[in-house]
């Protein structure tokens, strides 16, 4: 099965080769793939001749400005929401309060139990 594989891969290697040098005397590939390739070429250098002939002036306007045909600058003004909450902030913060302490808020020991890794010490 693998010489039989081995075959056709190599055969359909040598066709595929084959049916690439078929071409025409002094015909490439490029040149039948891309027929009116070197007047295209021509075509686009005349353009650019064109293009570098003209003046530039430079602009007086920002870059902002020019690439984006809709460009407003921020506003200098805070926005309402940061000026909310910089008035929010004004009052005394809950941490600063002094703790009121009831019987339920009194410490108590907490039991932290084994996580099974270590067995607890036998005295």
């Amino acid at each position: 099965m693998k010489r039989l594989l081995t075959l056709l891969i190599i055969s359909c290697t040598v066709a595929t080769a084959a049916h690439a040098q078929d071409a025409k005397e002094g015909q490439s590939l490029k040149q039948r793939l891309f027929p009116t390739m070197k007047q295209d070429i021509d075509a686009i250098n005349q353009r650019s001749a064109v293009n570098d002939k003209l003046p530039v002036t430079p602009s007086n306007k920002r870059t902002k400005e020019v690439i984006f045909t809709d460009y407003k600058p921020a506003a200098t003004t805070a926005p309402a929401a940061a000026t909310a909450r910089s008035k929010s902030n004004a009052g005394t913060l809950p941490s600063d309060k002094a703790p009121v302490h009831s019987i339920d808020s009194t410490p108590a020991k907490i039991y932290i139990p084994h996580q099974g890794e270590e067995a607890p010490k036998k005295n």
